[in-house]
């Protein structure tokens, strides 16, 4: 028996979605079962398994990111550090299966005074955490 997706509780970090990553995961366990199965190659999709486990591995960290400074600073600097426009544009382009790469975020942000007082607020919480 194995388990893969939602099943196992293999869900996004970020969102509490996974689909998709269940799907995949699905796809590399049949792979593998197909390996030992008829005990010959078949074929490797290590540039899956890496970004599977890399979008894991970092949608982990910002969401540890989040629960360290809270989610009121989170929607505070939704609110008031992203451009509206700039954020219209990247949401048109982004990719909700694989957000696990801040970077693109970085494009939607406003420059303003507001993310040095966000900064030093997150940084007294997660200090004190």
């Amino acid at each position: 028996m194995f388990g893969v997706g939602d099943a196992i509780g293999m869900v996004k970090a970020t969102s509490g979605g996974g689909i998709v990553f269940g799907g995949l995961s699905a796809r590399l366990t049949a792979r593998d079962i197909l390996k030992e199965w008829k005990e010959e190659d078949v074929e490797v999709d290590s540039d899956l398994e890496r970004t599977l486990y890399s979008q894991t591995r970092r949608m982990f960290q910002i969401r540890r990111l989040i629960n360290s400074f809270g989610q009121d600073l989170l929607f505070e600097a939704i609110k008031y550090g992203v451009d509206p426009v700039r954020s219209s544009s990247f949401l048109e382009s982004a990719d909700f299966d694989f957000h696990g790469d801040p970077w693109g975020l970085l494009h939607a942000i406003r420059i303003s005074p507001f993310w040095l007082s966000f900064g030093l607020r997150a940084i007294k919480r997660l200090s004190t955490a």
